[in-house]
């Protein structure tokens, strides 16, 4: 991670600057399956956090919890391929995410400010459905729970962020992947420098 801090004594602040070296990662927010994305938008904006992969709730969020992980797909056969792990220990302040969403069609620039949060208090509930679907809720209904994810806080630079092809921001089909590719890097970088 490469990041140059300056002090700017007129206006009392930290002005971050990054460069392509700085780690970054694709993610998408979508435990389980048919979560409204939208929904999803407007509670990470609001609260400027992100979720590992397979920390959202239950078993699952206790796995990530204990240091298990879910890696091996022993509880219910999901495997999550070692990103929840890498989450937790790869993923680190500095780094700068890429959070898509598949509606809208527009992703999130942010940069990660915070080390793990093991329950992320959102005020919301989350119920897991029999076909291991996800509904997050601001009321509690039944079988739902209290929605506190294994996150990491985050500052957003831009939350409008339209990508000709997102298939280029880290890996289509995992929720978390690292961003290899040195053009797109300069892209994401534009938008935030």
């Amino acid at each position: 991670m490469s990041i140059t801090t300056i002090y700017n004594k007129s206006y009392m602040s930290t002005i971050t600057t990054f460069d392509s070296n700085t780690s970054m990662w694709a993610i998408r927010q979508n435990p389980g399956t048919g979560i409204n994305q939208q929904m999803m938008k407007k509670i990470i904006l609001e609260q400027e956090f992100i979720m590992c992969p397979f920390g959202q709730s239950g078993n699952y969020r206790n796995r990530v919890i204990d240091g298990i992980y879910n890696i091996d797909g022993e509880f219910d056969g999901a495997k999550s391929s070692s990103q929840d792990k890498i989450f937790v220990e790869n993923m680190a302040e500095g780094d700068i995410v890429v959070i898509k969403f598949s509606v809208p069609e527009t992703s999130v620039i942010a940069v990660v400010t915070s080390e793990i949060i093991y329950a992320h208090d959102t005020g919301y509930f989350i119920t897991e459905h029999p076909d291991k679907s996800y509904t997050v809720s601001v009321d509690e209904v039944e079988g739902s729970v209290p929605f506190r994810p294994v996150a990491r806080k985050i500052r957003v630079f831009n939350n409008n962020v339209t990508f000709s092809d997102k298939r280029q921001i880290g890996s289509n089909m995992a929720t978390l992947s690292r961003i290899q590719n040195e053009r797109i890097k300069n892209v994401i970088l534009g938008y935030i420098n």
